[in-house]
């Protein structure tokens, strides 16, 4: 999927919180003392030093996220202004011979506010953003490929990702975004496992945010791929064009680009989220 909203739609499906901003901690109800008596005098509790070191841990993965948020909206607000490499036209004979040469069963529509009635009743609900130039996607399941009519050239990244979908492994690279969503929660009970209850983080805990980047990094993979597929077929479909000046190739490439960055800042995003959930449950068993 190609969207200037990205992570509206992506994380929404990984779980990732760059759009919703983290949960606050979870402090409950427990007071915390920095100091106890002992013999007369006081001691500091070790125990409030980790507390506090946690805490200033969620609080950096809390600006992280916001950070990556706001990244996040730019990046989309640029892909929304980015100009078209090329016409219609143009962008429908790129369309048709990645059809042709692939031999996909596909459909293609374009989404406007004019036919968006017409679309929705034949195709069901969720394309009101794409009517507004603000998403494309490919459905397997339905055999369907859209775009907005008003950004055309978003087509022949979604026909990339038809391609894949007839192999076996970039199907399975295209299919694992299902999965991400469970991410977080696998890998804190994961973390629960110390055969040798010695109470250290064990591999899970330490490389939380790793593994959470690691389970979005083949949808980041797969992306990139249809939209190479994409450029690869402008050049050679557009290569007169391209060849005398008429179509500039960059601009297609830049605002490919622009949404693939979107991918990875979803990839960091549910690394953030990952990460913040054994935090999250360290702060509220109170380590």
């Amino acid at each position: 999927m190609l969207s200037v909203q990205n992570i509206n739609q992506n994380f929404n499906n990984t779980g990732s919180n760059l759009q919703r901003p983290l949960s606050n901690p979870a402090f409950g109800n427990r007071e915390y003392y920095p100091y106890g008596s002992q013999n007369g005098g006081y001691y500091e509790n070790n125990d409030t030093t980790d507390i506090g070191k946690t805490a200033i841990t969620a609080g950096l993965l809390q600006l992280l996220s916001s950070s990556l948020n706001k990244a996040s909206q730019w990046l989309s607000n640029r892909l929304t202004s980015g100009k078209e490499f090329a016409g219609a036209d143009d962008v429908a004979r790129v369309a048709g011979d990645m059809v042709k040469n692939n031999k996909l069963d596909v459909t293609i529509e374009y989404i406007s506010p004019e036919n968006l009635g017409e679309m929705t009743r034949k195709y069901g609900g969720g394309l009101e953003e794409v009517a507004h130039g603000k998403n494309a996607f490919f459905s397997p399941e339905k055999k369907l490929a859209v775009a907005p009519k008003s950004k055309p050239s978003l087509l022949p990244h979604e026909l990339g990702h038809a391609i894949n979908a007839k192999s076996r492994f970039w199907s399975a690279m295209q299919k694992s975004r299902r999965y991400t969503s469970m991410v977080p929660l696998a890998v804190l009970l994961l973390s629960k496992f110390k055969p040798d209850n010695s109470g250290e983080p064990n591999f899970v805990e330490r490389n939380a945010g790793l593994l959470g980047f690691g389970a979005f990094l083949p949808t980041i993979i797969e992306e990139g791929k249809a939209s190479l597929r994409g450029i690869k077929q402008a050049k050679k479909t557009l290569a007169n064009e391209i060849k005398s000046g008429k179509i500039k190739l960059g601009a297609l490439k830049r605002n490919y680009f622009v949404a693939w960055l979107t991918y990875l800042l979803a990839g960091v995003g549910l690394g953030v989220a990952t990460k913040y959930s054994i935090v999250e449950n360290n702060l509220y068993n109170g380590k």
